[in-house]
Order: C-alpha cells, then sequence, then structure tokens
C-alpha cells in the first residue's frame, strides 16, 4: 500500500510542470486528499487501549468457557450417580419380593411352632433373613424432588426400625421362659409389618411416578414369583405332612388383597419343609 502511495505522488509530481502555475491552490487540494487517503489506507497500530480489550475479551472468552466446562461436568457426574428408573423399578421388586417371601416363611414356620407347642425355636438363619438393608434404597441417588426425598427418608427409617423388631422378635423365640402369648403377639406384628412395607412399597412407587406403581402390576410380579418358586422346588418330593397341611385363615393383609390367597397357600406348604425347629 506504501508502495502505492508513493507511486501516486510520483505521478501527481511529474505531472505538475505541464500545469499552469496559477493553479498552485489546487495541487495543493490535491496533495490533501492524497495526504488524506494515504492516512486512510495505512492500518491503525495496536494502540494500549486497544490491547487491554483484546486481553479482557480474551480472558473473558477463557472464563466462558472454563466456567461452561465445568458446569459440564459436574452435571455430567451428577447424572452418572443418579439411579435411572428402571433401576429403580428393580429396587422396588426387590423389596416386594423380599417382604412377600418373609410373609411366606413366617407363616410357615407359625404354623410348625404350633404343631410343635413352642417347644423350640426357628434356626436363626430363618429369622435374620427377614432383615432388609435400608442403604440398598440409595436414597441420596433417586432423581426426586424434596418432598420424595422425604417420602423415602421416611421409608428408610421404617425398614431399619423393622430390623430391629426382627432382632426382638428372634430373641424371644429363643428364650424357653419367655410367655407364650408374648411370642404369639410378636409373631402377629410380624405378620402385620411385611404386608404393609409392601403396600408401603406400592404407595412409594406411585409417589415417585415408577412405571411398576399398580396393584395389576404387583399382583402379576408376585405370581411370577409364586411361580418360580414352584418351578425350583418340584423336583424335591413334598413330605407328607406338608401335603396334609390345611393352612389356617390368615387376618385380611396385603397379599390377599392383590388376589394372591392360591398363591400364598402353595408357597407356605412348599416353604413347611424347609423350617428347621432347634428344640429348647
Amino acid at each position: 500500500m506504501e508502495e502505492f502511495n508513493d507511486s501516486l505522488n510520483s505521478v501527481v509530481q511529474d505531472t505538475i510542470p505541464a500545469i499552469p502555475s496559477d493553479q498552485e491552490e489546487i495541487y495543493a487540494k490535491l496533495f490533501s486528499l492524497i495526504n488524506e487517503v494515504k492516512a486512510n489506507t495505512i492500518p491503525t497500530e495496536l494502540t494500549q487501549t486497544d490491547f487491554d480489550e483484546w486481553t479482557g475479551l480474551f480472558l473473558a472468552s477463557i472464563a466462558a468457557i472454563g466456567t461452561f466446562l465445568t458446569a459440564y461436568y459436574i452435571y455430567k457426574d451428577y447424572r452418572q450417580n443418579q439411579i435411572n428408573t428402571s433401576f429403580q423399578e428393580s429396587i422396588f421388586k426387590d423389596l416386594l419380593r423380599h417382604y412377600y417371601r418373609n410373609f411366606i416363611v413366617l407363616h410357615a414356620m407359625k404354623i410348625k411352632l404350633e404343631n410343635n407347642s413352642y417347644n423350640s425355636y426357628p434356626s436363626e438363619e430363618h429369622i435374620l433373613k427377614f432383615k432388609s438393608l435400608p442403604e440398598d434404597l440409595r436414597i441420596n441417588q433417586f432423581t426426586t424432588s424434596t418432598k420424595n426425598y422425604d417420602v423415602l427418608h421416611r421409608f428408610e427409617l421404617l425398614l431399619r426400625n423393622i430390623n430391629t423388631e426382627i432382632d426382638v422378635f428372634l430373641e424371644h423365640l429363643k428364650n424357653p421362659n419367655l410367655p407364650l402369648d408374648v411370642k404369639q403377639r410378636d409373631m402377629k406384628a410380624m405378620a402385620f409389618k411385611f404386608p404393609m412395607t409392601s403396600e408401603r412399597i406400592l404407595e412409594i412407587t406411585q409417589t415417585l411416578k415408577v412405571d411398576f406403581n399398580t396393584r395389576e402390576k404387583f399382583t402379576a410380579f408376585l405370581k411370577s414369583v409364586s411361580a418360580d418358586n414352584v418351578q425350583r422346588k418340584k423336583s424335591k418330593e413334598p413330605s407328607l405332612e406338608s401335603q396334609q397341611l390345611i393352612i389356617p385363615t390368615r387376618d385380611e393383609n396385603f397379599f390377599d388383597q392383590l388376589d394372591l390367597k392360591q398363591d400364598l397357600d402353595t408357597d407356605i406348604k412348599l416353604e413347611y419343609d424347609i423350617i428347621q425347629l432347634i428344640p429348647f
């Protein structure tokens, strides 16, 4: 660009002699215009103000990118730690299966103890398996509102309390000096707690809007659990005692309300032979 301006000046100067001297004022104006063009075509040099502005813009861009990346990775880590809906459903199905099986084992145990006049107690393994692990709920990782978190927290406390009652139940059954009515009261309390907890699971799945949240789905699932149990145990011949077993009438409970009476009776008979009693 500078070479162009120099050439332009040279051309104008070469033509000046051919123009009358009385037009020097015009030449002056012409050179003035040329100098203005020259000034306008020279790139602006970077001043300190320009440098500060560019530096500020650069730093702001870096900060924005850093903020975005930080937010992205925090969100990504958060999502990875969340329990997705299908996993939530799996947790509740496991708990429902667990308390359904508890109810079956408890009733088989009750019948066997009554037939034995409570002169023995069940092997500890049967009762200790009644317990659940509240921490398996992982309520801190459920994607829920504060309200739903409170619902899950109360349920976790319920499971912990039931675990404590199971410990007391076991100690009472093992005590030969404890009055019979105390043991029967504990047995009745456990028979109430297991279906009650299962009904609470239904309420929670409805609150959390988990897909597994209707009585019909609970019934279908527990019928499949019962069918699997029958399939697993069909290879073992049941005892004559269990075949002739008459299942006593039960108090109204959540499982019977799910139209599982026949499934329960079948499962209780299958469990009867498995219950081991230890004499005092």
